[in-house]
């Protein structure tokens, strides 16, 4: 494992950590909004750690292309980050149902986005192959 690496796991490991201690050391009491932001806060950091894992740096442009994808995974990650701590210090402020559509708008743009640029590397590297098939080498 390179040094960048495992610089990254042991950043998203303290942020993670941080994100549930703040969420639950804030409040006073629990509500039902607090564990709603528990629930995104976890799918975003698992969804960062499964796009590490699934991408695959074999050549140039599909490094371009995971960095991309890394990219807005880690913004939303810092942006649920945000969510969960003005969640825990307006514990009840903010109603269930904002929360929830806050969460489940920020969640669908992520991955829309995200596969928005899986869609455009599959695109790019099709038409790649028909440049490659349409000349020939001298």
């Amino acid at each position: 494992m390179s040094k960048n690496k495992f610089i990254a796991i042991i950043m998203w490991a303290i942020l993670f950590s941080a994100s549930v201690f703040l969420l639950f050391m804030i409040p006073n009491y629990y509500s039902i909004s607090i564990f709603v932001a528990l629930a995104f806060d976890c799918i975003a950091f698992l969804s960062q750690l499964i796009i590490w894992l699934i991408r695959l740096k074999t050549y140039s442009n599909d490094v371009f292309w995971s960095t991309s994808t890394i990219l807005i995974s880690t913004i939303y990650m810092i942006v649920q980050f945000i969510i969960c701590v003005v969640t825990a210090i307006l514990n009840d402020g903010i109603s269930l149902k904002v929360l929830l559509i806050i969460n489940v708008i920020l969640m669908a743009l992520m991955w829309v986005l995200i596969l928005a640029i899986l869609n455009a590397k599959n695109h790019a590297n099709r038409i790649d192959s028909r440049q490659k098939e349409h000349h020939v080498e001298l």
